[in-house]
């Protein structure tokens, strides 16, 4: 008798068959996901970048690969190597970096100032931080206005000023007021985000509402491209006043380099 099926029985299924390959001369090549040169190329870019994973799978090195004997090129990627200093934003060009890429270059960076509490909450004027340097030491600093003008670029948000001070502990104990006046200022006034925080490089430790002995007046920051000194309002100023800041915006990374220069530490490796 010959065979039978059922209707309970599985239809057979379609056997695979590979694409045909495409023709390289081809003005129009495939690049569906069925496409041989397709996998091919994500064939070879995942090899070449399995180099720095050691699977008992594949060798620490990629043999055949060319008379130059040069390791194959894998996929771009943005860089995480820590850029040069001049990451002073003058000009809102911070505020064109996708997140996302920001993100996961500050992820890697390296740093004299210690992650202390991470936190999301927004500083507000009067807020007491502390930073924490590689001999375990704190330094203290203050939120003086969440509303300064770091830029004259038009659609850039405000900036958090804030004051660090020379005032030292060993343990996180709120220095005196006395101890947070401008007259015992380590830096000039700089202006920033709120990456600091959000990163736990400053960590709010209390909250003194501020008042006239405890504020600059006026505030001055010098714009190196223009050669004009502004103030915190992001006007013109006729004749500088000390202590001179950076007429920018401030990265917790800059910060980091202004305060090691400043306590004659080494700056974190470049």
């Amino acid at each position: 008798a010959g065979a039978t099926t059922t209707a309970d029985e599985p239809t057979a299924r379609r056997r695979w068959r590979p694409c045909v390959h495409s023709n390289d001369d081809s003005r129009t090549s495939s690049t569906a996901p069925c496409s041989t040169t397709s996998w091919q190329r994500r064939r070879r870019a995942r090899e070449g970048n399995e180099v720095a994973t050691l699977t008992p799978a594949r060798p620490a090195h990629n043999p055949n690969t060319g008379s130059s004997d040069k390791p194959l090129r894998g996929p771009s990627h943005p860089s995480l190597e820590r850029p040069c200093h001049a990451c002073l934003d003058t000009e809102g060009s911070q505020k064109r970096m996708p997140d996302i890429w920001h993100d996961v270059a500050v992820a890697t960076l390296d740093t004299n100032l210690r992650v202390l509490r991470p936190s999301r909450k927004a500083p507000l004027p009067g807020d007491v931080f502390a930073v924490q340097v590689p001999d375990s030491s704190y330094r203290f600093g203050r939120v003086i206005r969440d509303d300064a003008t770091w830029t004259l670029a038009e659609g850039a948000g405000p900036a958090v000023l804030v004051y660090i001070y020379t005032v030292r502990a060993n343990e996180l104990a709120v220095p005196s007021r006395e101890e947070l006046r401008p007259g015992g200022l380590l830096l000039p006034p700089m202006m920033t985000n709120r990456l600091p925080w959000t990163r736990g490089y400053f960590a709010t430790v209390d909250h003194l509402p501020l008042d006239e002995a405890d504020v600059l007046a006026p505030h001055c920051f010098f714009s190196a491209s223009r050669g004009i000194h502004f103030d915190a309002d992001g006007h013109m100023l006729q004749s500088p006043s000390q202590p001179v800041g950076d007429f920018g915006l401030h990265s917790f990374r800059t910060i980091d380099d202004a305060i090691s220069d400043a306590l004659s530490i080494p700056r974190a490796n470049t």
